[in-house]
């Protein structure tokens, strides 16, 4: 499976519109603060273990509620 490329701004401000920072983020899930940074910023690509742990649930918080186009509920 191939990593999923983010963009760590993008990251960060959709975490931001939820009330969340990465440390936020880091002490909910029970995730080293260190490592979610180095997801964030690209040093870790989220392959495969921890990384790819937070990868997921990154993606997983950050597009919850973004099924509905432009507004609209489905």
């Amino acid at each position: 499976m191939k990593a999923t490329k983010i963009d760590g701004n993008d990251i960060k401000h959709k975490l931001g519109k939820k009330g969340l920072n990465l440390t936020s983020f880091s002490e909910q899930y029970g995730f080293n603060y260190r490592l979610v940074s180095d997801v964030v910023r690209g040093l870790n690509r989220g392959g495969y273990g921890k990384g790819r742990d937070i990868l997921e649930k990154l993606l997983e918080v950050t597009s919850e509620g973004e099924g509905a186009l432009d507004g609209e509920q489905s």
